[in-house]
């Protein structure tokens, strides 16, 4: 069985590993899905903020670069 993630799925992973300071697994989320660094979910959480929140400033200057 062969399993599809969505980009709202990989847009949410790249919000959670924003939050963790997961920097290159955020680079490669990015690198695949460069549109998830856009993603807001429901409570208007985004990547860029779950990074600020968490002083991930390697993360921030990531995802500055992917809009």
């Amino acid at each position: 069985m062969i399993s599809t993630v969505n980009d709202d799925d990989t847009a949410y992973g790249l919000i959670i590993a924003a939050s963790r300071g997961h920097t290159e697994i955020c680079r490669l989320i990015l690198e695949k899905r460069p549109n998830a660094a856009h993603y807001v979910d429901a409570q208007h959480w985004n990547a860029f903020r779950s990074a600020a929140c968490n002083n991930n400033v390697e993360i921030i200057d990531l995802l500055t670069k992917y809009g």
